[in-house]
């Protein structure tokens, strides 16, 4: 971002045209006319503290452009702010002046690159662009490598309508999201109040350490995740220890009713599942994100990985929620005594020492989510090799008025005690060694927790109050020198000079690698097993697989057989969670053979990809032919993976509802296939024949035997009618107008030489079943017929040679109406506004129409019907051209290109509301199928 890129011109008297850029006095109220009715001056650079607030040795003596903020958008008795008053005016000015702020700090990074050396960042550089870690993170880890693991996580939400809250709002006249500030403000002492609580007041025993990190949800809201360190006398060992501190039960109504209330209101997940398919948190509709609803327990107990399984007991205690019953298995862990004084989510959960404590770390210190999207022309590839890493932290984040009031307003994001101390590994004029003879007993990274530097005299003294943990920056091998440096400072004590780092044993070493080999640190690849080790802490099994590939294409290790058997159960520590995730089985386990056989596969993927294979590293085990089949092939992996028991149960419940000749077009393909001959088989019929039963009774027959089915259809909407199913043009990369069932009988064998062919023509209208008397069997019949009769040309008066009219009966016309679309929507949708909710209410209708003017008429009037703001999205237009020096793009302006519509083509407006249905027509991620969704 330029400096100018906020910048207002306006012209002087003269003519002469002037830049006023975000830091001049009058950027404010030319922005802002609104907030600024009187002209008076914004921010200016030399604005000096108030007077008696200043002193000889204060170094910052002007206010900076956050504190200038942080100023006005304080609430004061006597003095009127516009600022606060404006509502949705006042949401942007909060995001406008922080990411003022932001500019100018990176305005300041960006001009003064050479002061900066940023050039010379080498370790932190390499360390972000390989492992994408956070230093918060890593200073978790030194928390737990120092106190233990943590023993509680806990999340802590802002609820925008604590009486407190509220009372405030209702006397300010406005509402929680016009005024960021309080909210940001209430949640700050409510979250030290509940610190203090644990910490302080020992709410769970006795507080060794405590780490937060703020972040801000969807609607912008704050939330804490705190993980705590309890000492070891507090640690909890038992079962019945948590019990006593963690919930998963809804109270007895009539014995605790506050408590009843507060669970119903802030702890219960869903409803999702079976009985609401369209919850948020459901995946395709067919299971919950978070695992809801959990299984009943008798009483708390721990799987082998090492999570907790709460007890959760069939209480017969339930709530309702949008008229479905909730029990104990829908409530998420809670500690009651938080919950009643806090009236707020607050999720308590158990920690433990098992391998998800990194990933915990790493959750809580994650930084901005962020979704990038880049269209670039080969032709300026070469600007792609310049990296703006202010750019890069500027795109595609997301700033709320809640999270822009919090950073304005100072406060803490990530929040730590004891402090951990970052040490570099060179700072001049440092001698405790000599002065302290207690610094001789201590490592480098151990002298934060006796000694503290005093900045000005750069100089080492002993810490009289508080505690502090040191860390060495993390250096990874690839860096030569520095990295056996850093090994050296965690093993040598008493250092007083760089040349007693590489002494062993009186020997004074020529390089910090050879002084690591003679201490036995470097001895048959050592230094590589510690090096994963090491970034086994922060990073994930994904990086430390590409990191040991790595190794292996430069030929860096000796004995990779060796670092593989020291190392497999890093290297492979997430393959679990993935194959859990793959096949939608949160209880699966894997003996240490298949999940030593997964990773192998996935390095032998890494090693193909740049021309390697395991094979030229012997003797390192080689992964099994089905792991490297599974990996490399993701669609066969996908069609393996389908639950087999429930496939057959649906099997069984399709078939019994075939029609005899269902039965059999079904019995000849199942026979084609037991007997592997291969064919094609074309069945004809009218919509609602029993086609797609057909393909569906089929595909769960075949895959219920751990057979591969690739159902294709030619659009996006007849695939989504079969499990598994996919267009044409993304199978196989082509343009295919009919539908395809291609079933293989071999696990490895995709498909078959047809030889014969079989037509099937299907006459009947399964969609429309019997009715409950004659007369309305009489009816269908005659409808039935009636559409097929249409169908085969039979009926109507022949207008030309394509064209037929057909009179259309009288009983199913909407007759005498003043406005079309209103009636139709009468008629489809009875009680819309009631019914909205209801999923199989706007599931089961649908109006048809010929044009996309009438749809977007149909569109509106029912949009207008629902309550709320609608709120409008624009597309942006442009031409694609693949000739670079095409003029197309000056010939047809944005303005033209937004008012084009045809089918498949969306309107350049999109107008929704809170709770409008959203049909999704076309699928780029295959993973991610969605066909209908709420807003």
């Amino acid at each position: 971002m330029s400096t100018s890129a906020r910048d207002i011109i306006v012209e002087n008297k003269s003519g002469t045209l002037q830049h006023i850029d975000e830091l001049h006095p009058l950027y404010l109220p030319m922005q802002y006319p609104l907030l600024f009715p009187y002209g008076e001056d914004g921010y200016r650079p030399d604005t000096l503290y108030r007077d008696g607030s200043i002193n000889e040795d204060r170094k910052q003596r002007h206010v900076t452009l956050r504190q200038f903020f942080a100023y006005k958008l304080q609430e004061r008795r006597r003095d009127f702010s516009m600022i606060l008053k404006a509502g949705k005016l006042t949401q942007q000015f909060t995001v406008d002046a922080f990411t003022s702020v932001e500019s100018q700090h990176t305005s300041y990074v960006r001009f003064h690159q050479k002061k900066l050396h940023s050039e010379n960042y080498d370790t932190i550089t390499e360390i972000i662009a390989k492992g994408q870690v956070s230093s918060s993170s890593m200073d978790a880890m030194t928390i737990c490598a120092t106190t233990g693991f943590p023993d509680l996580f806990i999340t802590f939400t802002c609820n925008p309508k604590w009486p407190e809250l509220d009372r405030l709002l209702k006397e300010l006249g406005c509402k929680a999201e016009d005024r960021p500030d309080l909210v940001s403000r209430i949640f700050k002492i409510k979250l030290n109040r509940l610190i203090k609580d644990i910490t302080k007041d020992m709410l769970y025993g006795k507080c060794s350490a405590d780490i937060y990190t703020i972040q801000f949800q969807k609607r912008g809201l704050p939330h804490a995740h705190i993980l705590l360190w309890l000492s070891a006398e507090d640690k909890f060992t038992t079962a019945s220890q948590i019990d006593l501190v963690i919930f998963a039960e809804i109270p007895n109504r009539d014995a605790h009713p506050d408590l009843y209330e507060a669970v119903n209101n802030f702890m219960i997940h869903g409803p999702c599942g079976p009985s609401r398919k369209s919850s948020p948190c459901m995946i395709n509709g067919s299971r919950c994100s978070k695992h809801f609803p959990k299984k009943f327990n008798e009483r708390t107990s721990f799987d082998e990985a090492g999570y907790c399984k709460y007890r959760r007991r069939d209480t017969g205690n339930v709530v309702i929620k949008n008229g479905i019953e909730l029990d104990n298995r829908f409530v998420v862990p809670y500690n009651p005594t938080l919950l009643l004084r806090y009236q707020e989510h607050i999720n308590v959960e158990f920690c433990n020492q098992s391998q998800s404590i990194k990933y915990l770390f790493k959750y809580v210190s994650k930084g901005h989510d962020m979704v990038t999207a880049k269209i670039s022309s080969n032709s300026n590839a070469h600007v792609d090799n310049m990296k703006d890493e202010i750019k890069n932290y500027y795109d595609c984040q997301y700033i709320s008025p809640c999270e822009a009031t919090w950073r304005i307003f100072g406060f803490d994001i990530n929040f730590r005690e004891p402090a951990v101390e970052r040490q570099p590994f060179h700072l001049p004029n440092q001698q405790a060694n000599k002065c302290y003879p207690a610094a001789r007993e201590l490592t480098y990274a151990q002298m934060p927790t006796m000694f503290v530097i005093k900045v000005d005299s750069r100089k080492w003294c002993i810490r009289k109050v508080g505690y502090a943990i040191g860390r060495l920056y993390y250096v990874p091998p690839g860096l030569g020198e520095l990295h056996y440096m850093r090994v050296l400072l965690t093993f040598v004590k008493g250092l007083t000079c760089f040349e007693e780092i590489r002494t062993i044993n009186g020997v004074l070493y020529p390089s910090y690698k050879a002084a690591c080999y003679a201490m036995g640190l470097l001895d048959d690849d050592k230094e590589y097993v510690d090096g994963i080790t090491e970034a086994s802490h922060w990073s994930s099994g994904v990086y430390l697989r590409n990191l040991f590939s790595t190794l292996l294409i430069h030929n860096t290790i000796s004995r990779p057989e060796y670092v593989w058997d020291k190392t497999w159960m890093h290297l492979s520590d997430d393959i679990l969670i993935k194959e859990r995730h793959r096949t939608c089985n949160p209880d699966l386990q894997l003996h240490d053979d298949r999940i030593k056989d997964l990773a192998l596969a996935e390095i032998e993927n890494i090693l193909r990809s740049n021309g390697r294979s395991l094979l030229e590293y012997p003797p390192m085990p080689l992964p099994s032919d089905e792991s490297i089949c599974n990996t490399e092939n993701v669609l066969m992996s996908e069609e393996l993976n389908y639950d087999r028991v429930l496939l057959k149960s649906q099997h069984s419940t399709l078939s019994a509802s075939l029609t005899s000749k269902q039965t059999n077009i079904y019995n000849d393909i199942i026979d084609a296939v037991d007997r592997s001959e291969g064919g094609v088989f074309f069945v004809n019929g009218f919509g609602g024949s029993g086609k797609t039963f057909i393909w569906n009774t089929l595909t769960s027959a075949i895959r219920g035997r751990g057979q591969i089915v690739l159902a294709v259809a030619s659009s996006g909407i007849a695939s989504q009618l079969i499990l598994g199913g996919r267009t044409a043009h993304s199978s196989f990369v082509l343009k295919l107008w009919t539908e395809v069932l291609g079933i293989s009988s071999e696990m490895k064998t995709l498909s078959a030489t047809p030889n014969r062919s079989v037509d099937f023509t299907l006459t009947k209208n399964m969609r429309l079943r019997n009715g409950n008397t004659e007369s309305e069997n009489n009816e269908i019949r005659e409808f039935a017929d009636c559409i097929l009769k249409i169908g085969d040309g039979l009926i109507g008066n022949e207008v030309n040679d394509e064209e037929n009219e057909i009179t259309i009966p009288g009983d199913i016309l909407i007759k005498n109406v003043q406005y079309p679309i209103e009636a139709i929507v009468e008629n489809t949708f009875p009680l819309f506004l009631n019914k909205i909710e209801n999923n199989g209410y706007i599931r089961d209708r649908a109006i048809l129409a010929l044009t996309l003017d009438d749809v977007a008429s149909v569109n509106d009037y029912m949009l207008s019907l629902l309550p709320g703001e609608e709120m409008t999205y624009l597309s942006s237009d442009s031409i694609c051209s693949q000739d670079n020096l095409s003029g197309l793009a000056n010939v047809y302006t944005p303005e033209f290109l937004n008012t084009i519509s045809r089918s498949g083509l969306p309107y350049h407006e999109l107008k929704l509301k809170v709770g409008a249905p959203v049909m999704l027509l076309r699928n780029i991620d295959k993973s991610l199928v969605c066909v209908m969704v709420h807003i």
